[in-house]
């Protein structure tokens, strides 16, 4: 009998997750053989399993789950516009945040404002579909913590993400590709039929697409800042040591072409500093995410106390070990400058800010050179690691930190978002709204004479110039906005919800979406096994929404999704 079997027979294993078991006889069998300490290596593994549970829940499992759950909330917070502090606790007790519902909500009956917002609360707590989603995400965090506290995430072993984390993050790309490719929207007053995978590819939602208008913002911008007198840094931002599983020992540094540095090469080693609990909050990399952005949003009010404007596009990406950090492009006026790096060693220095290599590690600011390239070149690399696209720029053919193939670092990168439910790219307002840039590329109707600042704006939209739309649209801040209606159905929670219909600008409004499609599964699918849970659709949305007009659906599947992946894409919870 080999040694996994014997230890499988054994109940020695019972305490990892099943899919990380042969990793730990291979460990075993490594400290066994080579330190004659195979047994010491498996208690102490042991012990760290049962402090990161995980189980291995199968749908039907955790829908079982969702529904008690979902019936104690009622039986806690039985009536309406009432919720009681009991269910808020039994809500945490479970482990889960509380869902995000604005306190300008609109209910169907007219009711607004607090009221509204504890029962949009009220009605999730007690939804089935509502648990179980979140049910379904928290076992795949608790999955990938276990695989990080066990050491399987590194450069060495298996980076960014578990290789079962990425397994079922493709398994769940497959599926709902394929519903993808089932579905179908119907104009309701032509009878017009587009594939909603055509749709999808014309859109954002399409990775290539989706590449060249992010570089296309910062390029253009870019040259908007430099015109207005502003100079352009590089930052690089990381958390405390305590944050990361693991550190590199016999490292050396290089700077590449653009002046950045990087670590290279070395020897991955357990960190000595790292803590499994941070001020009594579970060490995971969506804390080390809550770190950065608190630290961002309290530096970003201290320049603004100053009156320093400084426009910015950050991108998150994760260290090998799945600890995450994040890049930037700011733009800073030459005579904020002092104050503005001053201001962010700071911030980024006041927790553990006097550890060895703080310092050096913690935060990168580079001056952008022009003559060696611009702010579109230094933050290439990361906007298509981050969008899984080919073709990454520059001299690198191979990702740094890992040493593997860029597009298979890219997928792994992809994975662990998809995990941990993390924000790829964060745009500063005055980058202007690229929601608005889309509605005006949609416009087909000849210039309206009555409409000046339209024409400008819906020109420079459809030629391609970011920098003209972003020169009028600044200059004329309240000019341009967008044509709302209400949707014709609440949604599942009673709330009255809105869709883009056009924009209103200089001489009134334009509508922009003249049709009303509807969501079908194709005919030649209808009676083939559909294999995609309504759940894991939620990716899909850009699809949908890259359709030019308005749309409803038959399908239930359509709402859910809607509301998963937006509240996904803010960080919260729909």
């Amino acid at each position: 009998m080999n040694h996994y079997a014997t230890a499988l027979q054994s109940g020695a294993l019972a305490a990892f997750f099943p899919a990380y078991h042969c990793d730990m006889v291979q460990g075993w069998e490594h400290h066994h053989f080579t330190h004659n300490n195979g047994e010491n290596y498996l208690h102490q593994q042991q012990a760290i399993a049962k402090r990161a549970p995980a189980t291995d829940d199968d749908s039907d499992t955790l829908k079982g789950r969702a529904i008690i759950y979902a019936a104690k909330c009622k039986q806690l917070a039985p009536e309406p516009y009432h919720l009681p502090q009991r269910a808020l606790d039994y809500v945490a007790v479970k482990g889960m945040r509380l869902p995000v519902v604005s306190v300008n909500t609109v209910r169907h009956d007219g009711t607004t404002g607090k009221k509204a917002q504890a029962e949009g609360i009220r009605l999730r707590i007690t939804s089935e579909k509502w648990w179980y989603r979140r049910l379904r995400v928290q076992q795949g965090q608790q999955q990938e913590l276990q695989a990080i506290r066990l050491g399987l995430v590194n450069a060495e072993k298996q980076a960014y993400v578990s290789d079962y984390g990425l397994s079922r993050v493709l398994a769940h790309q497959a599926k709902s590709l394929e519903w993808l490719d089932s579905m179908e929207l119907i104009d309701t007053q032509t009878g017009e039929v587009l594939p909603l995978k055509q749709a999808a590819d014309a859109g954002v939602s399409n990775p290539v697409n989706r590449r060249n208008e992010m570089m296309l913002r910062i390029a253009d911008g870019e040259r908007y800042f430099h015109l207005n007198g502003y100079v352009a840094l590089f930052l690089t931002l990381t958390t405390p040591s305590k944050f990361h599983k693991f550190t590199k020992t016999g490292t050396h540094t290089r700077v590449d072409r653009m002046g950045v540095k990087r670590t290279i090469g070395g020897k991955v080693i357990a960190n000595p500093k790292y803590q499994e609990t941070i001020d009594g909050n579970t060490n995971t990399p969506k804390l080390a995410h809550a770190w950065l952005s608190k630290s961002w949003a309290r530096f970003r009010a201290a320049i603004h106390h100053r009156g320093i404007s400084a426009p910015y596009m950050r991108v998150t990406e994760p260290h090998a070990d799945g600890t995450e950090h994040q890049h930037a492009i700011v733009f800073v006026q030459p005579a904020h400058l002092k104050t503005y790096t001053r201001l962010l060693w700071k911030y980024w220095l006041r927790e553990d800010g006097d550890e060895p290599g703080a310092t050096r590690h913690r935060v990168q600011i580079v001056k952008i050179d022009l003559s060696k390239g611009r702010a579109a070149g230094y933050i290439a690399k990361y906007v298509a690691k981050n969008i899984q696209t080919l073709g990454i720029e520059g001299d690198d053919t191979k990702d740094h930190d890992t040493g593997m193939e860029s597009i298979d670092a890219a997928t792994r990168v992809h994975a662990w978002r998809s995990r941990w439910v993390v924000r790829a790219f964060q745009f500063s307002q005055q980058f202007g709204k690229v929601s608005l840039w889309r509605e005006l590329r949609r416009l087909k109707d000849a210039e309206q004479p009555d409409a000046p600042l339209l024409n400008v704006a819906r020109f420079a939209a459809d030629t391609g110039d970011y920098y003209g739309f972003l020169k009028i649209t600044q200059q004329h801040p309240d000019t341009f906005a967008f044509l709302l209606e209400d949707n014709a159905k609440p949604n599942r929670y009673g709330e009255i919800t809105e869709r883009v219909r056009g924009i209103t600008h200089d001489a009134g409004a334009t509508v922009t979406r003249t049709h009303d499609w509807e969501l079908h599964q194709r005919a030649t699918d209808i009676d083939e096994t559909t294999t995609a849970d309504e759940s894991d659709c939620d990716f899909l949305i850009p699809a949908l929404r890259a359709v030019s007009d308005p749309w409803s659906t038959v399908n239930n599947c359509r709402q859910d999704v809607t509301e998963t992946y937006f509240g996904n894409m803010a960080g919260g919870e729909a």
